[in-house]
């Protein structure tokens, strides 16, 4: 499946509110190869130890060095938004 540039800052600002407790006001999402599907996504620092951390822990998303973009491939992208999605429909069943 592939995913929007807005799905995913959607995904990771929905995640942001789970594991901080609020949304950045901005997730800058850059697609760097158009061909191979690789997308940049800078958040707030203040925000990125915890998302981080839960996209390793639920998905195996390996962390980026602190300070640097998170580089998703597709495959990557659509698990962070089916993460996001799951994340509210079990929120909604509780």
């Amino acid at each position: 499946m592939t995913v929007s540039s807005l799905s995913i800052c959607l995904a990771l600002k929905k995640i942001s509110e789970t594991t901080c407790g609020t949304r950045p006001e901005t997730i800058h999402i850059k697609i760097i190869d158009p061909l191979g599907r690789i997308i940049s996504v800078s958040l707030p620092s203040e925000y990125q130890s915890e998302v981080f951390s839960y996209l390793s822990q639920h998905i195996g998303i390996q962390q980026p060095v602190r300070g640097q973009p998170l580089l998703l491939t597709s495959n990557q992208a659509s698990a962070v938004v089916a993460l996001a999605l799951n994340s509210l429909a079990s929120r909604s069943a509780a």
